[in-house]
Protein backbone atom coordinates (compact mmCIF):
# COMPACT_ATOMS: atom_id res chain seq x y z
CA UNK A 1 0.00 0.00 0.00
CA UNK A 2 3.09 1.79 0.85
CA UNK A 3 4.35 1.74 -2.59
CA UNK A 4 1.25 2.12 -4.51
CA UNK A 5 0.88 5.53 -2.18
CA UNK A 6 3.91 6.88 -3.39
CA UNK A 7 2.92 7.00 -7.00
CA UNK A 8 -0.51 7.94 -5.84
CA UNK A 9 -2.19 11.47 -6.90
CA UNK A 10 -2.15 13.34 -4.80
CA UNK A 11 0.87 11.79 -3.30
CA UNK A 12 0.28 9.48 -0.32
CA UNK A 13 -3.22 8.69 -1.16
CA UNK A 14 -4.03 5.21 -2.11
CA UNK A 15 -4.81 5.55 -5.79
CA UNK A 16 -4.00 4.82 -9.31
CA UNK A 17 -3.81 6.73 -12.16
CA UNK A 18 -5.81 9.43 -9.63
CA UNK A 19 -8.80 6.42 -9.12
CA UNK A 20 -9.16 5.62 -5.64
CA UNK A 21 -8.04 1.51 -5.32
CA UNK A 22 -11.12 -0.75 -3.79
CA UNK A 23 -10.19 -3.95 -1.37
CA UNK A 24 -10.72 -5.86 -4.60
CA UNK A 25 -8.53 -4.07 -6.82
CA UNK A 26 -5.86 -3.98 -4.12
CA UNK A 27 -6.24 -7.71 -3.29
CA UNK A 28 -5.55 -8.41 -7.07
CA UNK A 29 -2.90 -6.23 -7.55
CA UNK A 30 -0.96 -8.10 -4.11
CA UNK A 31 -1.89 -11.23 -5.11
CA UNK A 32 -4.35 -12.43 -2.06
CA UNK A 33 -7.65 -13.11 -1.69
CA UNK A 34 -10.31 -10.13 -1.43
CA UNK A 35 -11.21 -11.60 2.36
CA UNK A 36 -7.68 -11.57 3.30
CA UNK A 37 -6.91 -7.83 2.35
CA UNK A 38 -10.40 -6.60 3.66
CA UNK A 39 -9.64 -8.35 6.88
CA UNK A 40 -6.01 -6.88 6.85
CA UNK A 41 -7.03 -3.09 6.27
CA UNK A 42 -10.10 -3.62 8.58
CA UNK A 43 -7.21 -4.73 11.15
CA UNK A 44 -5.09 -1.30 9.84
CA UNK A 45 -8.06 0.40 10.08
CA UNK A 46 -8.92 -0.57 13.83
CA UNK A 47 -5.07 0.36 14.66
CA UNK A 48 -5.48 3.71 13.07
CA UNK A 49 -3.09 2.87 11.14
CA UNK A 50 -4.03 5.30 7.85
CA UNK A 51 -6.46 7.71 7.46
CA UNK A 52 -9.46 8.04 5.47
CA UNK A 53 -10.11 11.70 3.68
CA UNK A 54 -13.54 13.52 3.18
CA UNK A 55 -13.71 11.77 -0.74
CA UNK A 56 -13.14 8.55 0.73
CA UNK A 57 -9.55 8.42 0.00
CA UNK A 58 -7.07 5.96 2.09
CA UNK A 59 -4.25 8.27 2.90
CA UNK A 60 -0.96 7.75 4.72
CA UNK A 61 -0.59 10.86 7.48
CA UNK A 62 3.32 10.66 7.32
CA UNK A 63 3.46 10.98 3.73
CA UNK A 64 1.12 13.46 2.98
CA UNK A 65 3.20 15.85 6.20
CA UNK A 66 6.55 14.72 4.45
CA UNK A 67 5.33 15.86 0.81
CA UNK A 68 3.84 19.38 2.43
CA UNK A 69 7.41 19.76 3.90
CA UNK A 70 8.97 19.32 1.07
CA UNK A 71 7.30 21.92 -1.19
CA UNK A 72 7.52 24.45 1.92
CA UNK A 73 11.29 23.50 1.87
CA UNK A 74 11.36 23.95 -2.08
CA UNK A 75 9.38 27.45 -1.58
CA UNK A 76 11.81 28.26 1.04
CA UNK A 77 14.59 27.35 -1.40
CA UNK A 78 13.45 29.72 -4.30
CA UNK A 79 12.85 32.64 -2.23
CA UNK A 80 16.42 32.38 -0.65
CA UNK A 81 17.95 32.11 -4.04
CA UNK A 82 17.02 36.09 -4.82
CA UNK A 83 19.56 36.43 -1.87
CA UNK A 84 22.23 34.37 -4.44
CA UNK A 85 22.94 30.27 -4.86
CA UNK A 86 23.97 30.19 -1.30
CA UNK A 87 20.50 31.67 -0.32
CA UNK A 88 18.69 29.18 -2.41
CA UNK A 89 20.67 26.13 -1.01
CA UNK A 90 20.18 27.27 2.87
CA UNK A 91 16.49 28.10 1.98
CA UNK A 92 15.96 24.73 0.89
CA UNK A 93 16.90 23.42 4.26
CA UNK A 94 14.41 26.21 5.80
CA UNK A 95 16.75 28.57 6.48
CA UNK A 96 19.70 31.37 5.46
CA UNK A 97 23.16 31.24 5.59
CA UNK A 98 25.28 33.16 8.41
CA UNK A 99 27.53 35.96 6.94
CA UNK A 100 30.90 35.29 8.14
CA UNK A 101 32.06 37.73 10.51
CA UNK A 102 34.74 40.45 9.84
CA UNK A 103 37.45 40.02 12.08
CA UNK A 104 37.30 42.71 14.75
CA UNK A 105 41.33 43.38 14.39
CA UNK A 106 41.70 45.76 11.42
CA UNK A 107 45.13 44.26 11.19
CA UNK A 108 43.96 40.88 10.27
CA UNK A 109 41.50 41.67 7.38
CA UNK A 110 42.45 40.91 4.22
CA UNK A 111 45.07 38.96 5.81
CA UNK A 112 45.47 34.96 4.91
CA UNK A 113 46.62 32.91 7.53
CA UNK A 114 48.55 29.63 7.07
CA UNK A 115 46.98 26.40 7.33
CA UNK A 116 47.29 24.63 10.53
CA UNK A 117 48.87 21.39 9.22
CA UNK A 118 51.20 21.80 6.66
CA UNK A 119 49.81 19.64 2.95
CA UNK A 120 51.31 16.42 1.96
CA UNK A 121 53.80 15.88 -0.43
CA UNK A 122 52.80 14.44 -4.11
CA UNK A 123 54.33 11.49 -3.25
CA UNK A 124 52.70 11.18 0.10
CA UNK A 125 49.28 12.57 -1.66
CA UNK A 126 49.36 9.75 -4.04
CA UNK A 127 50.07 6.71 -1.46
CA UNK A 128 47.32 7.52 0.82
CA UNK A 129 44.63 8.63 -1.34
CA UNK A 130 44.52 5.28 -3.16
CA UNK A 131 44.28 2.13 -1.21
CA UNK A 132 43.05 0.01 -4.42
CA UNK A 133 46.60 -0.65 -6.00
CA UNK A 134 46.60 -0.54 -10.64
CA UNK A 135 45.91 -4.06 -10.86
CA UNK A 136 43.19 -4.74 -7.86
CA UNK A 137 42.63 -8.28 -6.73
CA UNK A 138 39.46 -10.31 -6.72
CA UNK A 139 38.09 -8.82 -3.38
CA UNK A 140 38.14 -5.42 -5.36
CA UNK A 141 36.56 -6.47 -8.58
CA UNK A 142 32.94 -5.34 -9.54
CA UNK A 143 30.94 -8.75 -9.24
CA UNK A 144 29.46 -9.77 -12.37
CA UNK A 145 25.64 -8.61 -13.31
CA UNK A 146 23.08 -11.39 -12.89
CA UNK A 147 20.67 -11.61 -16.14
CA UNK A 148 18.19 -10.03 -15.00
CA UNK A 149 20.24 -6.58 -14.83
CA UNK A 150 21.68 -6.86 -18.00
CA UNK A 151 18.38 -7.48 -19.80
CA UNK A 152 16.93 -4.44 -17.90
CA UNK A 153 20.12 -2.34 -18.78
CA UNK A 154 19.71 -3.19 -22.95
CA UNK A 155 16.13 -2.42 -22.82
CA UNK A 156 15.83 0.79 -20.78
CA UNK A 157 19.85 2.00 -21.98
CA UNK A 158 20.92 2.23 -18.32
CA UNK A 159 24.62 3.75 -18.14
CA UNK A 160 24.56 2.08 -14.52
CA UNK A 161 23.15 -1.05 -12.88
CA UNK A 162 19.60 -0.06 -11.88
CA UNK A 163 18.14 -1.30 -8.04
CA UNK A 164 15.62 -4.39 -8.32
CA UNK A 165 13.72 -3.43 -5.78
CA UNK A 166 10.65 -2.38 -8.00
CA UNK A 167 11.46 -5.32 -9.83
CA UNK A 168 10.56 -7.18 -6.93
CA UNK A 169 7.49 -4.68 -6.38
CA UNK A 170 6.26 -5.43 -10.05
CA UNK A 171 6.46 -9.42 -10.13
CA UNK A 172 4.16 -9.06 -6.51
CA UNK A 173 2.33 -7.34 -7.73
CA UNK A 174 1.59 -10.07 -11.07
CA UNK A 175 4.20 -8.90 -13.38
CA UNK A 176 6.03 -11.37 -15.58
CA UNK A 177 9.16 -10.08 -16.31
CA UNK A 178 9.75 -11.38 -19.73
CA UNK A 179 5.89 -10.58 -20.85
CA UNK A 180 5.47 -7.14 -18.96
CA UNK A 181 8.31 -5.55 -17.40
CA UNK A 182 10.98 -5.70 -20.63
CA UNK A 183 8.66 -4.79 -22.93
CA UNK A 184 7.14 -1.56 -20.39
CA UNK A 185 10.91 -0.37 -20.02
CA UNK A 186 11.65 -0.93 -24.08
CA UNK A 187 8.82 1.39 -24.91
CA UNK A 188 8.81 4.10 -21.92
CA UNK A 189 12.84 4.23 -22.68
CA UNK A 190 11.81 5.38 -25.96
CA UNK A 191 9.28 7.66 -25.54
CA UNK A 192 11.69 9.44 -22.76
CA UNK A 193 14.73 9.61 -25.37
CA UNK A 194 12.63 10.93 -28.03
CA UNK A 195 11.31 13.83 -25.58
CA UNK A 196 14.27 14.71 -23.59
CA UNK A 197 16.87 12.83 -25.56
CA UNK A 198 18.27 11.12 -22.37
CA UNK A 199 18.50 7.47 -21.12
CA UNK A 200 16.65 6.67 -17.69
CA UNK A 201 18.28 6.91 -14.66
CA UNK A 202 16.55 4.78 -12.56
CA UNK A 203 13.63 2.28 -12.64
CA UNK A 204 11.08 4.58 -10.83
CA UNK A 205 10.83 6.84 -13.72
CA UNK A 206 8.79 3.65 -15.44
CA UNK A 207 6.88 2.76 -12.31
CA UNK A 208 3.96 4.57 -13.17
CA UNK A 209 3.58 3.37 -16.46
CA UNK A 210 4.04 -0.04 -14.94
CA UNK A 211 1.48 -0.44 -12.41
CA UNK A 212 -0.87 1.16 -14.91
CA UNK A 213 -0.58 -1.63 -17.32
CA UNK A 214 -1.08 -4.33 -14.30
CA UNK A 215 -4.66 -2.31 -13.14
CA UNK A 216 -5.58 -2.73 -17.07
CA UNK A 217 -4.57 -6.21 -17.20
CA UNK A 218 -6.23 -6.90 -14.26
CA UNK A 219 -9.87 -4.98 -15.08
CA UNK A 220 -9.51 -6.73 -18.51
CA UNK A 221 -9.12 -10.19 -16.44
CA UNK A 222 -12.20 -9.06 -14.95
CA UNK A 223 -13.96 -8.46 -17.50
CA UNK A 224 -13.00 -11.68 -19.64
CA UNK A 225 -14.21 -13.82 -16.53
CA UNK A 226 -17.95 -12.32 -16.87
CA UNK A 227 -17.78 -13.36 -20.54
CA UNK A 228 -16.40 -16.41 -19.65
CA UNK A 229 -18.92 -16.78 -16.65
CA UNK A 230 -21.78 -15.52 -18.78
CA UNK A 231 -21.18 -17.73 -21.73
CA UNK A 232 -20.96 -20.94 -19.37
CA UNK A 233 -24.42 -20.05 -17.83
CA UNK A 234 -25.56 -19.74 -21.74
CA UNK A 235 -24.55 -23.25 -22.34
CA UNK A 236 -25.53 -25.03 -18.91
CA UNK A 237 -29.16 -23.48 -20.22
CA UNK A 238 -28.94 -25.04 -23.96
CA UNK A 239 -28.20 -27.72 -22.22
CA UNK A 240 -30.87 -28.06 -19.97
CA UNK A 241 -33.30 -27.37 -22.65
CA UNK A 242 -32.25 -30.00 -24.63
CA UNK A 243 -32.61 -32.45 -21.64
CA UNK A 244 -36.31 -31.20 -21.60
CA UNK A 245 -37.27 -31.55 -24.75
Amino acid sequence: MLCLMHEGQPYGHLTVQGRPITADSLARLVGESAAAVKRWMKELADNDVYSVSDDGLIFSRRMVRDEDLRERRAAGGQAGGEHGKKGGSHGAKGGRPKKEKTPDDASERGVEKPPLKPPPSSSTSTSSSSSIPPNPPQQYRSPPLSPEVEKLMEAGGFVSPPSLDLVAKWKAAGADFERDILPVIRAEARNLRERTGQAPRTLSVFDKAMMGKLAEDASEVQRLAKIERRLRRMDEQQLSEERHH
